[in-house]
C-alpha cells in the first residue's frame, strides 16, 4: 500500500473524531443588552457558565450583538463566540437580522441545535429549535408592554413556539401558561428552573459602605425593579399605614415609572451594580416585591440568600419559587402589604422563621442543576451520550 503523502494520514486521532462529530449548539443572545435585562441576561450568562465547568460532548457557537460581545467573557475550547452586526437602541434591525441572517449564520457554522435564549427564535433556520420563554406578561398583563413590544411578541411568541423543536419554560408555572395561552402540546414544553449562586453573607462594613455609598439612613425595606408590572406604588402607598421605615427601589431610571417628585420615604437608587447589591439586600428589614407577573423570580432567591425575609404577592411563579419561606399577600392591596410589612420587620419570631426557612429554600435552585437538564434537553435531540 502506498504511503500517504506528506501531511496527510489515513485515520483521524480519537480526540480528532470526537471533535469533528461533536454536536453544534448556537446560543441565539442577540437579545442581550449587557446590565438592562435583569432575569433573561442572568439565565443565559449563569448557564454558559456552568457549561464551561460541566463536561460534555457538545460545542457551543454563540451569536452575539456589538454590546454584548466583549462583555460575554467565555473560556474554553467548546465556546465560540459570532459577533453579529448589531447595535443597542434599534431593536427593529435586532429583529430583522435575527429572522434574516441569523438562518444562514447557522448554516455558515453548521449548527445542529439553536438555543434561543430570549423568547424569539429565526423562524427559517434549517436547525433543530429550543426556545426559552421566561414569562407569559404579554398575555397576563398586556396594559404594562408598551405597543410595539406588545405587538411583536402577540406576533413572534405564538410562531417561535410552534416552529421549536421544544421549548423551556423557567418555572412549572409559566410551563403551564405557554401550554394554556399557546395550545402547545404538553409533552413539547419542559420546565427547567433557572438558579441562584451561593454568595457569602455581607459583612456589617458592607452594609454600611453601601448605606453610605447610597445615602440610605434608617431602616429599610427593599424592593428591586421599576417597571409598571412590578405595582412599585402599592408598597409605596403602604407606608403610609407604617412609620420609621423607608422603601428603596431599585431599578434602570427609564423605565417609566420614577416619579419626578417621589415621596420623602421612598429612595429610588436607579441601576445598582452586581456588587453592591448583596449588602443591600442583607442590610434591609425585609425585601417586598408586589408584582403581577414573575416567570421566575430571581430577586426573592436572591433575598433569601442575603438572609432578608421575603414578602410577597401570589402572582406567577412567586408562590411556586417561594414556597413556604415567604409571608405571601393574596390581594393587591397596600393595606394588606402594609400589614405584612409591619408582621415581618417587627415581629422577630416570624422575621427568623423566614430567615430559616430562606436559607433552606435557596439550596433547592443550584445552576449545576438547571444547566445539567439544558445539556440532558441537547443530548435527548442530538443523539450525543452525556459522560
Amino acid at each position: 500500500m502506498k504511503s500517504p503523502p506528506q501531511g496527510w494520514r489515513w485515520a483521524l486521532s480519537r480526540d480528532e473524531m470526537a471533535a469533528s462529530i461533536a454536536p453544534r449548539i448556537g446560543l441565539n443572545l442577540l437579545y442581550l443588552q449587557p446590565g438592562r435585562l435583569g432575569g433573561t441576561e442572568t439565565y443565559a450568562k449563569e448557564l454558559i457558565k456552568q457549561y464551561a465547568q460541566i463536561p460534555s460532548p457538545f460545542k457551543f457557537v454563540l451569536f452575539l450583538n456589538r454590546d454584548s460581545y466583549d462583555d460575554l467573557q467565555v473560556s474554553g475550547e467548546q465556546f465560540c463566540k459570532v459577533l453579529v452586526p448589531i447595535e443597542k437602541g434599534n431593536p427593529l434591525k435586532r429583529h430583522a437580522i435575527e429572522q434574516a441572517v441569523l438562518p444562514w449564520l447557522i448554516r455558515k457554522h453548521g449548527i445542529d441545535i439553536l438555543h434561543s435564549m430570549g423568547y424569539v427564535c429565526p423562524l427559517f433556520a434549517s436547525s433543530l429549535h429550543i426556545v426559552t420563554i421566561h414569562d407569559m406578561l404579554y398575555k397576563r398583563h398586556p396594559e404594562y408592554l408598551p405597543t410595539g413590544k406588545r405587538v411583536f411578541w402577540q406576533v413572534f411568541i405564538p410562531l417561535s413556539v410552534r416552529r421549536a423543536t421544544k421549548v423551556v419554560a423557567v418555572s412549572e408555572t409559566t410551563r403551564q401558561d405557554v401550554i394554556k395561552f399557546l395550545r402547545a402540546a404538553p409533552e413539547k414544553v419542559v420546565s427547567i428552573p433557572s438558579g441562584i449562586n451561593p454568595v457569602e453573607t455581607a459583612t456589617a462594613e458592607q452594609i454600611a459602605a453601601v448605606r453610605q455609598r447610597y445615602g440610605i439612613r434608617g431602616s429599610y425595606i427593599l424592593t428591586v425593579g421599576c417597571g409598571k408590572h412590578k405595582r412599585v406604588d402599592l408598597i409605596e402607598n403602604s407606608l403610609r399605614e407604617l412609620s420609621g421605615l423607608q422603601l428603596v427601589v431599585t431599578g434602570l431610571p427609564d423605565s417609566g415609572v420614577i416619579p419626578a417628585n417621589a415621596p420623602e420615604a421612598v429612595r429610588y437608587l436607579g441601576f445598582v451594580n452586581s456588587e453592591d447589591m448583596p449588602p443591600l439586600y442583607a442590610g434591609a428589614r425585609a425585601y417586598v416585591t408586589a408584582s403581577e407577573m414573575e416567570g421566575f423570580g430571581f430577586t426573592v432567591l436572591e433575598a433569601m440568600m442575603a438572609d432578608t425575609p421575603v414578602i410577597c404577592s401570589d402572582a406567577g411563579s412567586l408562590p411556586e419559587i417561594c414556597g413556604d419561606a415567604a409571608l405571601i399577600v393574596y390581594a393587591q392591596d397596600a393595606r394588606e402589604y402594609a400589614q405584612a410589612i409591619k408582621k415581618v420587620c417587627f415581629g422577630e419570631e416570624i422575621r427568623d422563621e423566614l430567615i430559616a426557612r430562606g436559607r433552606r429554600r435557596v439550596r433547592e435552585f443550584p445552576w449545576r442543576a438547571s444547566a445539567e437538564k439544558h445539556l440532558s434537553l441537547y443530548a435527548e435531540l442530538s443523539g450525543a451520550v452525556l459522560p
